[in-house]
């Protein structure tokens, strides 16, 4: 059997699934679930921090980064370049990375009010889509809901 990859508590992580040992309690397994919904709403901004961090620190970053996560070159560049281009101040815990992505080539300022709007409207990626082109079709003013008002 393969070895795990990591444990939490009786949850023991795979590289493809997840094995319980012994019988944990409801609530400790909805825990696990929230730990695990956590982990992938977020993980995309994390290898992305780290991936700019080590470019800065050690001058490294995408065939050490490559071999490390088994992440293509294509996608550890998304994530470094959304990672560098929203800002900690921008970022909304409320939002998901995918609609991050679509406002990082909003100027900062913009994007604050984006990802407001976003979180305010609960916008889905292609939600955020839409409003993009709204947006940069008007150029001024403030971001217009799908149904055009403001």
């Amino acid at each position: 059997m393969t070895q795990p990859i990591m444990k939490r508590g009786a949850f023991r992580y795979l590289p493809c699934g997840v094995k319980v040992v012994g019988t944990p309690s409801q609530n400790v397994w909805e825990g696990e679930l929230d730990w695990c919904r956590i982990v992938e709403r977020h993980v995309q901004f994390w290898i992305g921090d780290l991936l700019n961090y080590g470019e800065q620190a050690y001058g490294e970053k995408y065939a050490q980064a490559i071999a490390a996560t088994g992440l293509d070159y294509g996608t550890l560049c998304n994530m470094a370049w959304v990672a560098k281009k929203v800002q900690f101040s921008s970022r909304d815990e409320n939002v998901s990375y995918r609609v991050h992505q679509v406002s990082a080539s909003l100027d900062e300022p913009e994007q604050a009010e984006f990802l407001a709007a976003a979180a305010r409207e609960h916008w889905t990626k292609r939600d955020a889509e839409l409003h993009l082109r709204l947006f940069k079709r008007s150029k001024s003013g403030p971001i217009p809901t799908v149904d055009g008002t403001y």
